[in-house]
């Protein structure tokens, strides 16, 4: 199950996938969210230009952390939270991640970065220089959260491996400059 660290802070945070007459509809909120997770810059790759010295658009990487917030909102209300009898479904997990990672993340950098992004540096590795300290520690460990979440969706709800096939020299040459 995905574990969230920062600084000597841990937690792990569980779920069960839902049994019987709810088992579909649990799995397909877990698929959109999946999907949701597999297919956002933010969460699969923007980061990887903070540590090669080019510019790292803080403000987009928070921003597309946003809209991934606005896209799990829906998928949190849809839930069938009244019909489970149990608080330990997906659901729960959802918004236990929301409250206790991505939002506190949100509010903490939204405001930094935006004010980073807008004070406009002359050179990318001046604007990496200037990248306000624990951001780019703060926004990995979210990313590994999300990003191990996404593994054990998968896992739990046995979804195939969308990636799996992906051959690592076609990631690389889109990462490759020009």
């Amino acid at each position: 199950m995905p574990v969230f660290q920062k600084d000597e802070v841990s937690i792990e945070l569980t779920w069960r996938p839902l049994t019987g007459e709810l088992a579909i509809e649990d799995r397909q909120r877990a698929w959109e969210v999946f999907v949701e997770l597999t297919t956002r810059p933010a969460v699969t790759g923007m980061l990887e230009s903070a540590h090669d010295g080019r510019d790292v658009r803080l403000a987009e990487v928070v921003g597309a952390l946003e809209d991934l917030v606005r896209a799990l909102r829906p998928i949190v209300r849809a839930y069938p939270i009244g019909c489970s009898g149990t608080d330990d479904h997906f659901g729960t997990f959802l918004v236990r991640a929301l409250a206790l990672v991505i939002l506190p993340f949100l509010t903490r950098w939204t405001r930094v970065t935006r004010a980073h992004h807008l004070s406009g540096s002359s050179t990318a590795a001046d604007a990496v220089a200037a990248v306000p300290a624990g951001v780019i520690e703060d926004l990995a460990a979210v990313r590994s959260f999300l990003l191990s979440t996404n593994a054990a969706l998968a896992k739990a709800y046995h979804f195939p491996d969308v990636l799996g096939t992906f051959p690592g020299s076609l990631a690389d040459a889109w990462r490759s400059p020009g």
